[in-house]
């Protein structure tokens, strides 16, 4: 292998990314490397070697103080040479170059080459998740919920941020395989965009769900808490709305605590594939200027 560079991604290395890609099962990648390569905000370093891109990794800026690093990938026939700590250490560097705040990444809990790359950038880990899916519930009577709106701020608010369940999960909503901070201002974002749903009125809010789209005929749910005895009856609900909404399957990732996975199993969902994910998180220091833009 010729010495290895680590640079900004180029629109020309999209067929050597999708011939990566393709050595996984329905990797998302293609899909969004367009989006990635234009975003201004972000990173997407890619490793080079022998004249072709050989790895990649994105480096998104969700926040002031808010950073992801996903789509870390390297080419089969280059594995076990260090890019991906290469990659991993360089968006690192590019976030604390930018700012301060939090830096998370995402993998699945048997991924241990990632795990000690995470733990050599300074990564520690912060939740586990779960995967589940289900069928919508059809002719089982009206959906017991309700949509939230900009009313039920305060209400959503003190239930989620004053939960156990909420501090398991590391206080994060997910959203299509990133974890972001769930802050009232957020929570407000969902409520105003119609992505809330809630069990009960006022001061008698019994549970809340948010939800997002990212395909056709998918109800993705990115959060559910609330009371113990509540928790079936929201995530029921759930599919009785992906029914009311003409959709054929609902997603779920739920943070593995004890209660909330009962609910889960309870509800009728079946878990997706034996495999947790783990969310690793790293402060990034304070000691730099929070108006840099990330960059190479």
């Amino acid at each position: 292998m010729s010495s290895l560079r680590i640079r900004p991604a180029r629109a020309t290395d999209r067929p050597a990314v999708v011939a990566i890609c393709a050595q996984r099962d329905e990797d998302y990648i293609p899909r969004e490397w367009g989006g990635w390569l234009a975003d201004p905000h972000g990173a997407l370093a890619v490793a080079e070697a022998d004249g072709r891109a050989v790895g990649f990794a994105k480096l998104s800026c969700l926040a002031e103080d808010e950073w992801w690093l996903k789509g870390v990938r390297v080419d089969q026939a280059y594995r076990r040479r260090g890019i991906a700590g290469r990659l991993v250490a360089h968006l690192v560097e590019t976030a604390r170059q930018a700012g301060c705040g939090t830096l998370r990444l995402g993998t699945h809990a048997h991924n241990e080459p990632m795990h000690r790359i995470a733990a050599r950038c300074g990564f520690r880990r912060l939740a586990t998740y779960l995967r589940y899916q289900a069928a919508p519930l059809c002719d089982v009577g009206a959906c017991p919920l309700r949509p939230l709106t900009e009313a039920d701020l305060p209400a959503a608010w003190t239930l989620a941020s004053g939960s156990r369940r909420y501090r398991v999960a590391g206080g994060m909503v997910e959203s299509f395989w990133t974890w972001k901070n769930l802050t009232r201002e957020r929570l407000a974002s969902h409520l105003a965009n119609g992505d809330g749903w809630g069990l009960g009125y006022g001061a008698e809010l019994a549970g809340l769900a948010l939800i997002y789209r990212t395909e056709e005929n998918t109800l993705n749910v990115g959060y559910v808490d609330g009371a113990e005895g509540a928790l079936v009856s929201i995530l029921r609900g759930l599919r009785q709305l992906a029914a009311d909404l003409g959709d054929t399957q609902v997603r779920f990732k739920p943070v593995d605590e004890p209660g909330l996975v009962a609910a889960v199993d309870d509800a009728g969902y079946e878990r997706v594939r034996d495999r947790a994910l783990w969310i690793f998180e790293a402060r990034i220091p304070n000691a730099y200027d929070i108006g840099k833009k990330p960059g190479f």
